[in-house]
C-alpha cells in the first residue's frame, strides 16, 4: 500500500538539497548518483511501524540518473519512486534492488527518470502497544553518502507523553487531521554512522460526553427526571380531588 509522504514534505524538510560532486559525471557513466538529502519520518499505523525515507536531488543533476536510498535493515519495501507532488496515485513506482552500502546497512536503488525527488516506503519492525503505549526503536544506518539526513516523527491526535530520540528541534507542525510532527535539524551523518531512533506516546481517551452515544446521557436524564416529576404532580392532584368529593 503506498503511503504519501506529503504532511512530511510540507512541513519537515528543512535541509538544503545539495549534489555530491561529480554526480552528473555518475548518471552519464551509469554509476548510481546517491549525492542527495535524505529525510526521514516514522509513524505507527494499524499496529505497523512505518518509515518513509524521501531523498531531494540537487536540480543540476541530470536525467536520468539512479539513486541510492537507505532503509532499516530487515524492513519491507512497499513502494519506491518518483515523487511528482501533486496526488500520490500519480507518483510513477520504479524497479528496485536492494543492497548493502556503508556499515552493513541496506539501501534501494533505482532509476528517476522525471523528477529530482523520489522516495521509499517501508514497514519495520521495532513496534510494541501495551496499555494505551505505543514505542517504537530502531537502528538507523547511513549506508549511503549524503550531505544531511533529516529525522521526524508523527504522532496521533490527542497523544500525551510524548518522547523522541533523536529530539526535535522545533514546535510540533499539525496536519489536516490533527497529527503531530516532531522534526529536528539535518544532521551530517558520514557513511556507516549509526542512529538510533525512537519514540513513544500514551493514546488520550475521548470524553465520552464529547459526541458518539455518550454524550445523549445528560438528556436521557432530563427526560426521565421531567416524567417522574409530572407522575408526583398528578397523584398530588388526583388526592386533592378525592378529598374534595369526600367533602
Amino acid at each position: 500500500m503506498r503511503r504519501g509522504f506529503a504532511f512530511a514534505v510540507a512541513t519537515a524538510c528543512v535541509a538544503v538539497s545539495m549534489a555530491l560532486p561529480g554526480a552528473a559525471h555518475a548518471a552519464a557513466s551509469s554509476v548510481p548518483a546517491a549525492g542527495g538529502s535524505l529525510d526521514l519520518q516514522a509513524w505507527s499505523d494499524s499496529g505497523q511501524l512505518i518509515v518513509v525515507t524521501a531523498l531531494s536531488l540537487d536540480e543540476t543533476v541530470k536525467l536520468p540518473t539512479t539513486v541510492r536510498i537507505p532503509i532499516v535493515t530487515g524492513a519491507e519495501v512497499t513502494w519506491a519512486g518518483e515523487v511528482l507532488g501533486g496526488d500520490v496515485s500519480n507518483d510513477p513506482e520504479r524497479p528496485y534492488k536492494i543492497k548493502t552500502g556503508a556499515g552493513g546497512g541496506k539501501y534501494v536503488e533505482f532509476t528517476v527518470e522525471t523528477t529530482h525527488a523520489a522516495q521509499v516506503d517501508t514497514v519495520a519492525s521495532g513496534l510494541a502497544v501495551n496499555a494505551g503505549t505505543t514505542m517504537a526503536e530502531f537502528e538507523w544506518i547511513q549506508s549511503v553518502d549524503s550531505p544531511f539526513t533529516s529525522f521526524s516523527v508523527r504522532v496521533p491526535a490527542r497523544s500525551a507523553n510524548v518522547t523522541i530520540t533523536p529530539a526535535p528541534t522545533y514546535a510540533p507542525d499539525q496536519g489536516a487531521n490533527g497529527e503531530l510532527l516532531y522534526s529536528g535539524d539535518p544532521m551530517p551523518l558520514k557513511p556507516g554512522a549509526k542512529q538510533v531512533v525512537s519514540f513513544a506516546y500514551t493514546s488520550v481517551a475521548t470524553s465520552p460526553t464529547a459526541g458518539g452515544t455518550g454524550g445523549s446521557t445528560p438528556v436521557v436524564f432530563g427526560l426521565v427526571l421531567a416524567i417522574v416529576v409530572l407522575l408526583v404532580v398528578l397523584v398530588i392532584m388526583i388526592a386533592r380531588q378525592r378529598r374534595a368529593s369526600e367533602e
